[in-house]
């Protein structure tokens, strides 16, 4: 049987363990983020071969594996490949159009073995509408705390790719376990 350090797992195959960290299915990103995760085969003499990550269907990407997750090694201590098993893709989620997007994942392994591929739904937010920016201005913001979220209104931020656009915005952070920090979880334009 399958332990999984928390219930979201990409890996459904005995021979594999893991666990897809972030995003989590449903959340809103904005930004530069991770997509990450952690899988290891049980057998310790196959190793990972791919990891690959699907956005919208068609663009492939190889999330490069398999990186140190101490956290990993001492929850599987009889596994030998359980240390060294983190994933991690980084993406310009600016790059895709604002709303909803399918996310899958996919591992196998030297050996042939693989996971069923796992889709998870985000929903994609652009500080501005912007694609890339390069000023985020806070010296006529104010903050709220509402609940577990961190409210700044009155942000000002720059379209990286023309000087001259500049749009007011809201922008909502909360605490992020899977990412070990503050992350944006909505983004509004101010009238």
């Amino acid at each position: 049987g399958q332990r999984w350090l928390r219930p979201r797992s990409v890996t459904a195959n005995e021979r594999i363990e893991g666990r897809w960290g972030a995003p989590e299915a449903g959340e809103t990103v904005a930004g530069i983020g991770l997509i990450r995760g952690w899988a290891f085969p049980v057998d310790a003499t196959d190793e990972i071969a791919t990891v690959t990550v699907q956005i919208d269907g068609s663009k492939t990407e190889s999330a490069p594996c398999c990186s140190t997750r101490l956290d990993v090694g001492e929850e599987y201590p009889a596994q030998a490949n359980a240390e060294l098993s983190g994933w991690g893709l980084v993406t310009n989620y600016g790059n895709l159009t604002e709303g909803e997007h399918t996310l899958v994942a996919e591992i196998t392994t030297e050996t042939g073995e693989a996971t069923p591929p796992e889709t998870r739904t985000i929903t994609v937010s652009r500080l501005g509408g912007y694609a890339f920016v390069d000023r985020f201005d806070l010296s006529g913001a104010t903050v709220d705390l509402v609940g577990e979220e961190i409210i700044l209104s009155g942000v000002v931020v720059r379209n990286a790719y023309d000087a001259q656009q500049t749009e007011e915005i809201e922008v909502r952070l909360r605490w992020s376990a899977a990412t070990q920090g503050l992350v944006i979880v909505d983004t509004a334009t101010l009238p």
